[in-house]
């Protein structure tokens, strides 16, 4: 727990590839521990409901500056966008999006 507190307080540019959706949900509770993260990719990932909800209280109050979106599977695609517009609501941080 330690380890993984140092990284994330000092994660300014995170990857992540090959998501499955109960991933997602943990991506997005985990989100708000980056405090200085400034770009995030994800590829190939899977997404529900209940990880949209979630995506989207963390992006509203993360600081992102940049966002990339790869993914092959249409629904999850859809979900991430519904995230992203609910999270653009409250955060003006995030400038970049791909």
């Amino acid at each position: 727990e330690k380890i993984f507190l140092e990284k994330v307080t000092t994660c300014e540019h995170l990857e992540l590839e090959g998501l499955p959706a109960d991933q997602m949900l943990a991506l997005a509770h985990a989100l708000p521990l980056y405090r200085n993260l400034k770009s995030l990719k994800v590829k190939t990932f899977r997404c529900s409901e209940e990880a949209v909800e979630a995506l989207a209280k963390a992006f509203a109050t993360s600081g992102l500056q940049s966002l990339t979106v790869c993914n092959d599977d249409a629904e999850s695609s859809k979900l991430m966008v519904k995230a992203l517009a609910e999270g653009l609501k409250m955060n003006k941080s995030i400038t970049n999006i791909d």
